[in-house]
């Protein structure tokens, strides 16, 4: 029997353990530095569950490490893992900041973005895997498969560009549905206004690319709008106007030859 330890209960860990339970995987223990964080996750799987590292297991097959990114190594430091299986789950994290904890490690990264109260389609996630050697690699891909049929093998320097890939297409996106929505807001409107447009934009993504999708007024080098718009913002938020001066700027620059054409 495959058995799991996790490290961490946050959004990755969460759904991580979650999916990996429903596959039939035996989640053995939920480790976090917050009890209360540790239990919750641990009732949804049954698992044990501990907030002090000496009452980690030793003998598990798996320890999937899911924290954040900066903190791996301090979260990793003094549990002895007696070289099994250590595993992270980090975008822009390199495979071997793992090697001073076990002789046996790798990485599951789930492109994805993960909030714990929306449950995860995993079979539509695509999962990108490394490991430090081919019999370590083999055994994540096992695991990985149960989740997703969408898994591929990558180093860490092409797993760190699909990571900024990935802050563009959803985080900085979403972080623009923000400012979206404040403006909405100022104008008495609803964001919910938006989601038709929203949703065609991405919809369109489907059999365009996203190149041939871009449409606006910078797409038109319109720069009569693009200022007025730029004045618009300036009169009430200066840093939305430079946000808005930046993208434009880059728009119209990407687009420039196809104009000419």
């Amino acid at each position: 029997m495959i058995d799991v330890v996790l490290i961490g209960a946050g959004n990755v860990a969460t759904h991580l353990a979650i999916g990996l339970h429903k596959r039939g995987i035996h989640i053995r223990q939920i480790f976090s530095r917050t009890t209360t964080s540790a239990q919750l996750l641990a009732e949804q799987v049954g698992a044990t569950f501990t907030s002090s590292k000496s009452a980690i297991y030793t003998d598990a097959s798996l320890y999937i490490c899911s924290v954040k990114d900066s903190e791996i190594s301090t979260v990793l430091t003094n549990i002895d893992f007696h070289n099994k299986l250590l595993i992270h789950t980090a975008g822009s994290v390199a495979l071997d900041i793992l090697a001073p904890f076990s002789a046996n490690y790798g990485v599951l990264y789930p492109l994805q973005t993960f909030s714990k109260s929306k449950p995860i389609n995993w079979e539509q996630c695509n999962l990108f895997i490394e490991a430090n050697n081919e019999k370590n690699a083999e055994f994540i891909l096992q695991i990985a498969s149960l989740l997703s049929t969408k898994v591929q093998i990558i180093d860490s320097e092409k797993r760190k560009n699909l990571h900024i890939a990935a802050v563009f297409a959803c985080n900085f996106t979403n972080h623009l549905y923000t400012l979206a929505s404040e403006l909405m807001l100022g104008s008495g409107a609803n964001f919910n206004d938006l989601l038709p447009l929203i949703e065609e934009t991405t919809n369109k993504l489907c059999t365009l690319s996203p190149y041939e999708a871009q449409t606006g007024p910078a797409v038109r080098q319109d720069t009569n709008i693009v200022a007025e718009h730029i004045a618009q913002l300036a009169k009430t938020d200066i840093n939305k106007a430079t946000i808005y001066a930046l993208l434009s700027r880059n728009i119209m620059q990407t687009h420039k030859m196809k104009n000419k054409e």
